[in-house]
């Protein structure tokens, strides 16, 4: 974080070059959003399942892998991790090479991205979940062959593109009594 003082009269021609020029240093500040303490052992239950699960986020490649390692998503020494800009050059072909070929996570997508991998995998023959609580996932949750919108603060875009209408509360309700 970093302050300037400036005069009232420099607000008249206000530019960002301007306002964001000799800046005084004050300090950094971090954020910490854990996963839920739950997500782990979902995920432990679905690779015991046979159920492969990826990694489809927009956080940094950083936080994403860091996040992927903790809750078992990945094991490998070297996952790899596709940026939306990475993935926006590759064909579909190469796409689909990088999804059977080993563990993969994608980081700083938009939601275009998260609809081309759902495809793609849809195209590899497989069945495929998403999960999602806003508005950029409403297009991966409405293309999937099950939607699950997250979260009691999830959004209603989400809930309302969740292909099967499921919410997560409904969704391990259901999953109690299969």
């Amino acid at each position: 974080m970093a302050y300037r003082p400036f005069e009232t009269k420099e607000l008249s021609d206000v530019s960002v070059e301007k306002l964001e020029t000799d800046l005084i240093f004050i300090g950094i500040t971090g954020m910490y959003d854990p996963p839920r303490p739950e997500v782990k052992d979902a995920v432990a239950v679905c690779r015991k399942a046979g159920i492969r699960v990826v990694m489809i986020t927009g956080d940094y490649q950083v936080t994403a892998l860091s996040i992927a390692k903790q809750v078992g998503i990945v094991s490998s020494e070297n996952p790899e991790v596709i940026t939306g800009t990475e993935l926006a050059g590759l064909t579909d072909g190469q796409l689909k090479d990088k999804l059977t070929q080993k563990e993969v996570i994608f980081a700083r997508v938009n939601p275009e991205h998260k609809l081309r991998v759902v495809n793609a995998f849809q195209e590899l023959g497989n069945i495929v979940a998403v999960t999602g609580d806003g508005v950029n996932d409403a297009p991966a949750l409405k293309r999937a062959d099950i939607g699950i919108a997250m979260g009691l603060r999830g959004t209603d875009v989400a809930k309302e593109s969740s292909r099967n209408g499921f919410d997560r509360r409904q969704f391990c309700q259901y999953r109690r009594s299969y």
